[in-house]
């Protein structure tokens, strides 16, 4: 998430703020705000879908949600 941010020349980031981070079986998500040097903040949600509950899994889809 955070090169995808970077990506769309938001500016410096300043600081990332996790609030949550939540999983159980195959599904995780993270909310936060992140700040930047110019005083922009973005809130954000990502949840999170998984192949399988195993530490090997791979991730199967994102959904990431901003405000």
């Amino acid at each position: 998430m955070i090169t995808a941010l970077h990506d769309e020349d938001t500016g410096t980031i300043d600081c990332l703020e996790i609030y949550q981070v939540i999983t159980h079986g195959k599904s995780a998500s993270i909310n936060g705000v992140i700040s930047y040097a110019d005083g922009a903040r973005i809130d954000f949600c990502d949840v999170y879908v998984f192949s399988n509950a195993a530490k090997s899994g791979k991730v199967k889809e994102i959904r990431s949600y901003r405000l």
